[in-house]
């Protein structure tokens, strides 16, 4: 891997992070990693790489990785000289297992690195970001239908305007390096967005980006990511279905209480609201978001230990 650029995408889950990474990861020279999310985690550690191995090695989601590594490479990689490094020797024992060893570069997509766009630079100094931005009616939604994450749609809103705000903030920081794209205009037209994408990397584009096969998904992972089944339509494996169901999935309420809970964010980033100065949650909401957060995410959580196969708190 010899291009440098690594490519980290960002933004609130269920906005198409792993769709675009897919696309991305169709390229020839790039290959898409799984979500990793220790390297978001532990960009900001200090330990050498002896120190801060054995957590990465003990991390739930480095499993997923399945690299099986033997004593010697553990030892070898221990003795790398910092985290940059180590992520990419990492990274490429996994692009060698995975037969695609001759790529320049990798694009990772863990949702929650919009977050650590910047502490990421710092490690990666020639790395690109690219933030995605999903209207957040439509993230709700998405959301709301899985078995994990906020149970209620203001928590949603809450934590859509969070991401929304530190997608901002990158992009203020470090404009040449942080690309803002939309759900909806890569799903409108997949090939300009996927041009404008491959020349903010730095590569040539290739049209088996459209075809959106360039991450092999997880089995725990993929109910929900249906719509990336690995079909294409005119060589587009992208679905152009579901930017609008939010209108008649989601009740007129939860409309309102998203619309009322994130302001001007929603116009300001080119979305048009259907209500006019939403009434706030009333007392029997917000009690009623309490319970739905509490109680529903528990009752989730051995439905999520049976399809990750491994134990969520450890």
């Amino acid at each position: 891997m010899t291009h440098g650029r690594n490519v980290f995408i960002g933004g609130c889950d269920r906005s198409g992070t792993t769709m675009i990474a897919s696309m991305i990861g169709g390229h020839s020279q790039i290959a898409c990693l799984p979500e990793s999310h220790f390297i978001q985690e532990f960009a900001e550690t200090p330990l050498p790489p002896a120190q801060l191995l054995p957590k990465i090695l003990n991390h739930r989601r480095f499993e997923l990785w399945k690299l099986g590594l033997e004593e010697g490479t553990v030892q070898r990689l221990s003795a790398l000289p910092n985290f940059a490094t180590l992520v990419a020797e990492l990274a490429k024992i996994y692009c060698r297992q995975q037969g695609c060893e001759s790529v320049l570069t990798w694009v990772e997509h863990a949702p929650r690195n919009v977050g650590s766009f910047l502490r990421l630079k710092e490690q990666f100094p020639h790395a690109r970001f690219i933030h995605v931005i999903r209207d957040g009616r439509a993230v709700a939604a998405s959301w709301l239908d899985q078995d994990w994450g906020p149970r209620h749609v203001i928590t949603v809103a809450d934590t859509w305007a969070l991401r929304i705000a530190q997608g901002l903030a990158a992009e203020f920081a470090i404009p040449d390096r942080v690309l803002r794209i939309h759900y909806e205009s890569v799903v409108a037209d997949p090939e300009a967005a996927m041009r404008k994408v491959a020349a903010f990397i730095g590569v040539e584009f290739e049209r088996e980006m459209l075809a959106a096969r360039g991450f092999a998904l997880p089995s725990h992972s993929r109910k929900t990511h249906e719509l990336l089944t690995g079909e294409t339509q005119d060589g587009v494996g992208v679905s152009r279905e579901r930017t609008e169901t939010w209108r008649h999935k989601l009740t007129s309420r939860q409309i309102e209480l998203f619309e009322q809970r994130t302001g001007d964010l929603l116009p300001s980033l080119g979305y048009g609201l259907t209500t006019t100065s939403p009434p706030g949650p009333t007392r029997s909401e917000s009690i009623g978001m309490l319970w739905a957060e509490f109680f529903e995410r528990a009752k989730n959580i051995p439905v999520r230990n049976r399809r990750h196969g491994f134990r969520l708190f450890r």
